[in-house]
């Protein structure tokens, strides 16, 4: 029951289970009440490809796989009508390029620059960018909070550079 929580209310939205929290996330957004959603992890991801970003091959197989990428037009219309205003979604990511498998390459990207990449088919997308994203673009929300939801973490955490904007997030939450 959304009364049960004091204003201003964020609800930070991660992981790869985006169907635990889907209906929550559109009663919220729905709401009268003074709310935020932070999006990471694939909700993250998906929000982004519903703003017309294309990650390549490799994230859109994996969204394809898990049975999430027919949930973009849902979300775009979501994005559309909240964006930005009460939907909030990540900028910059941290990338595997595993372009020479020998030798891959993690970087931290923006979601326009991993768009128009000519390497994006290797990419992965390990985590959201937790100094950029964190700090700066869901830090300010996250200290107005008098009530917060956490479900599901920021990034792939058991992979090298995956916990940084869990953890971020988590600090600011302290």
């Amino acid at each position: 029951a959304l009364q049960n929580f004091a204003e201003p209310f964020v609800a930070v939205l991660g992981g790869a289970k985006i169907d635990d929290y889907l209906e929550f996330m559109e009663k919220v957004l729905n709401s009268t009440m003074d709310a935020r959603i932070l999006t990471t992890g694939l909700l993250g991801i998906l929000l982004n490809y519903s703003k017309g970003y294309d990650f390549g091959k490799k994230t859109t197989d994996l969204l394809k796989a898990k049975g999430l990428y027919e949930l973009i037009p849902r979300l775009k219309e979501l994005y559309d009508r909240f964006g930005n205003s009460k939907l909030m979604v990540p900028f910059n990511f941290c990338v595997a390029d595993s372009t020479d498998p020998d030798n891959i390459v993690y970087e931290f990207m923006e979601a326009r620059n991993i768009h128009n990449h000519r390497h994006k088919d290797n990419f992965e997308i390990i985590d959201i960018s937790g100094d950029n994203v964190g700090v700066t673009q869901y830090g300010p929300i996250l200290s107005k909070a008098k009530s917060i939801l956490f479900k599901g973490p920021a990034g792939q955490y058991e992979q090298f550079l995956g916990d940084g904007g869990t953890l971020q997030i988590l600090r600011m939450m302290e």
